[in-house]
């Protein structure tokens, strides 16, 4: 079960930036977010605006502290060789956004934004 929200967000000295977000819950009980670019954001791309941009949309999901959340980023498109243009954010030393290599994980969060990503 997915939920798609249009997201603004807010950087000192910078234009406001948008995006889609959905928040997906599974039997697993983990929460995953994901964060979709798109064309008509003026402001600063999701990659480029981590980690304020997770801890403004913090209020979306009350009561669930940053760090038991899985963030992502996506971007409409795919790869040559077809999959998904899905990256994770991972926290601590190795940190970044890495791709996602989990094809079933992959394909879950690029489905949940629906006719906003090429089937």
């Amino acid at each position: 079960m997915s939920e798609i929200i249009d997201f603004a967000y807010f950087l000192p000295g910078r234009p406001a930036a948008k995006c889609k977000a959905a928040v997906l819950r599974g039997d697993d009980k983990i929460v995953r977010v994901a964060f979709l670019e798109i064309d008509a954001n003026e402001g600063p791309s999701v990659t480029n605006s981590w980690p304020a941009i997770a801890e403004q949309f913090r209020s979306f999901i009350p009561g669930c502290p940053l760090e038991s959340i899985e963030w992502y980023e996506v971007y409409p498109v795919r790869f040559k060789d077809g999959r998904e243009d899905v990256f994770q954010y991972r926290l601590g030393s190795r940190g970044g956004w890495l791709p996602v290599a989990d094809a079933n994980l992959r394909r879950r969060i690029w489905l949940a934004f629906g006719d906003l990503v090429p089937r």
